[in-house]
């Protein structure tokens, strides 16, 4: 929970230390400008509400790393050092991240099948890096699940992207 500011009662003119909290940045400008208080009001009260909603909404869901499923691409190999290859869902989002190398260049190259309930509903298409960062590869997902990535000048992909999953 965020503590409030107190309104000040009166003001230190003489004090020329930069001030240390917010209490005291307030104290220093505010000169009697209460605006900033009802602001502030209402930005803590919005921050407990949402602190509040998230304690009890079971429908807010957090990103956990067990919740990450790793899979293991059929063309080319995960390169670690880009992040692998993985996805997860929260709620109807997926979140898809595939990092290859030993990729067939300026080639599609079919690296996973998402299971039903992580597809989504039409061909989609991300532009990601290529190893050099100087080119970039093109990843495709398909409503049947489908993963492609196809590397220019270079056989090193990465890519994310992120979309609703059909129900």
């Amino acid at each position: 929970m965020i503590e409030k500011p107190k309104r000040p009662k009166q003001l230190n003119i003489h004090d020329r230390q930069p001030p240390r909290t917010l209490q005291e940045l307030i104290n220093r400008y505010d000169l009697d400008n209460t605006n900033i208080y009802d602001y502030l009001d209402k930005l803590v009260n919005q921050i407990d509400d949402i602190e509040d909603n998230i304690a009890t909404n079971e429908s807010v869901k957090i990103f956990k790393t067990q919740d990450r499923i790793v899979f293991r691409p059929s063309a080319g190999s995960s390169q670690d050092s880009f992040g692998g290859c993985y996805y997860y869902k929260i709620g109807t989002k997926v979140h898809l991240h595939v990092g290859c190398n030993s990729l067939t260049s300026n080639t599609l190259n079919s690296i996973f099948t998402l299971p039903e309930g992580y597809r989504p509903d039409s061909f989609l298409v991300a532009v990601g890096a290529v190893a050099g960062l100087n080119n970039i590869c093109f990843l495709q997902v398909s409503s049947s699940g489908d993963v492609s990535i196809k590397p220019t000048n270079g056989a090193v992909a990465l890519a994310d992207i992120e979309f609703d999953a059909v129900q």
